[in-house]
């Protein structure tokens, strides 16, 4: 009987060690981990105060069904060639369906020497109605 305490506990501690890594690094978003991911709230706030280019890394079908006010449509998959189109010297705000497509677009914009580059995302996550 005492080993299978023993054996309890350890697995009750692991459990335990999981829950807190995963809400460390998965479940609160922005995390020095996961690069610089935000709230829908803080990309808001951050379009807000001006010098941004809001990054829609969805489809073409996608986007037209409602997206980011002044958002730009450029898929995950085009973007490579279309580094022109987006420009180094402001803020890029990312977001997809998810965050999934928006993390691969976050790492080619930083491996192509983009530094203010930030995925608050899926669109579910804006704060505001998307618009058609």
């Amino acid at each position: 009987m005492g080993k299978r305490v023993i054996i309890t506990l350890i697995v009750m501690g692991i459990l335990l060690l999981l829950l807190i890594l995963y809400n460390r690094f998965i479940a609160n978003g922005r995390t020095e981990d996961m690069g610089n991911r935000i709230s829908g709230q803080e990309a808001l706030d951050m379009v807000r105060g001006g010098n941004c280019f809001i990054l829609d890394v969805r489809t073409p079908g996608e986007f037209a069904e409602g997206h980011v006010r002044d958002a730009v449509n450029i898929p995950v998959n085009a973007l490579q060639a279309r580094l022109d189109e987006v420009p180094q010297d402001k803020r890029i705000i990312l977001y997809c369906r998810s965050g999934a497509r928006a993390n691969r677009a976050m790492d080619m914009l930083l491996a192509a020497g983009y530094e203010d580059v930030y995925n608050f995302g899926g669109l579910k996550d804006w704060p505001e109605k998307p618009v058609r």
